[in-house]
């Protein structure tokens, strides 16, 4: 790899000469493979190298994060440089480095109370049969209680529902909104139940928990007009990378209201192209649902596989744009969306894919189609879920 990289016999040879040249050589070479452009490797192998030069590692021996934190500050200090932007690089190139090549010890907080939150996601898991975004919500609802359980010194069976009160409340006055206390007041119950039965704490507190009033249907599904969301699609008449990447996303949000992790889930092999039709994976129910592809959305998404989508390993249909190939997150569906609105001066609520699922709902609704209908589109298993798009009309 020194030799694709450095024109000069003399800097191939300094590289070679360094320590650890091999695992270094096996790094650039991984990260060329990646697809990263050619700069950025330039610039990993200059930062590596400074750190293989005064790090003191003879494999297969392992390096500490302080190991790898003093090699770099004293590159810093002989170079007679103080930027912390760019110990802050050579810190997280020295990482990854050592990471790949198996090296680098990390060494990892305890998490307080590990074992209760195993055990309830298994029970989540395999006994209660829930969906993975459900037991994640509950999962970081729980998480949160716990982590400031431990920073209040209190052991879980000393546990008492005057903790949980003050949980809530406090939450209530700095970070939640009232929903979201009564939401996370119900998945704690849920918790405490489990908690009972197992015998961690004393009986009582699952009943006791009580989180604010939220009356039935008193907010409506906020999404965009569908004049807002033709206007969000023709932002995407740019025709660059970015814009028919996130048209195609864009249409398979507003015209099938799916939710952002159907969409991240689908892959190469769902859409049959000789029949037309699309297979989604359903993120709640966690069952399989067949759509006719529509010409528009069939139309962005060819486009997009064809002059934008990367060849890679990944059978994902949404990629990054840049190396390292990877699947698309939610905050990059997220941020795309609302970048545009932002771009177009429309100011709403909720500003990411949920909205365009709201907004295919009610478009749906003012055609005239049915709550039946609407519901089977959207994969709500009641018909209850349907039907507070019914006060928007």
């Amino acid at each position: 790899m020194f030799e694709n990289l450095y024109r000069r016999s003399f800097t191939v040879r300094m590289q070679q000469a360094a320590p650890l040249a091999q695992i270094r050589n096996d790094f650039l070479e991984h990260l060329a493979k990646q697809g990263h452009a050619l700069g950025t490797i330039h610039s990993a192998a200059r930062d590596i190298f400074g750190v293989a030069e005064r790090i003191d590692i003879t494999p297969p021996a392992k390096v500490t994060l302080a190991a790898i934190e003093a090699a770099v500050d004293e590159w810093m200090r002989a170079d007679q440089r103080v930027s912390q932007i760019v110990r802050a690089r050579i810190l997280t190139a020295a990482k990854a480095w050592l990471r790949f090549s198996g090296l680098f010890v990390e060494s990892k907080q305890p998490q307080p109370f590990t074992e209760h939150l195993g055990q309830f996601t298994r029970y989540m898991r395999d006994e209660q049969g829930l969906a993975s975004p459900t037991i994640s919500s509950r999962f970081v609802t729980v998480h949160g209680f716990l982590s400031w359980l431990d920073a209040e010194k209190r052991a879980f069976s000393e546990v008492a529902l005057t903790d949980v009160d003050r949980y809530l409340t406090s939450k209530g006055k700095h970070v939640w909104r009232r929903r979201t206390v009564a939401t996370n007041a119900q998945r704690l119950r849920t918790f405490f139940r489990y908690a009972e039965q197992q015998g961690w704490c004393t009986a009582g507190i699952a009943e006791g928990i009580e989180g604010p009033r939220v009356y039935g249907m008193e907010n409506v599904p906020l999404g965009p007009s569908w004049e807002q969301v033709r206007a969000l699609l023709a932002s995407t008449d740019g025709g660059t990378q970015r814009d028919l990447r996130d048209r195609a996303a864009i249409l398979l949000f507003a015209v099938y209201g799916l939710r952002c992790n159907e969409v991240r889930q689908l892959r190469l092999d769902d859409i049959d192209w000789d029949r037309e039709t699309m297979t989604v994976r359903r993120s709640k129910s966690r069952k399989t649902q067949q759509f006719p592809l529509t010409r528009e959305v069939g139309d962005a998404l060819v486009r997009y596989i064809r002059e934008v989508r990367p060849r890679c390993g990944h059978r994902d249909i949404f990629i990054t744009l840049k190396a390292p190939w990877r699947p698309l997150s939610k905050v990059g569906f997220y941020d795309g969306i609302r970048e545009r609105l932002d771009a177009l001066g429309i100011d709403l609520a909720h500003r990411g894919p949920h909205a365009l699922r709201h907004a295919c709902a009610t478009h749906l609704m003012a055609e005239g189609f049915s709550l039946k209908e609407i519901g089977d589109l959207l994969g709500h298993s009641s018909s209850d879920s349907t039907r507070v798009y019914a006060r928007l009309t």
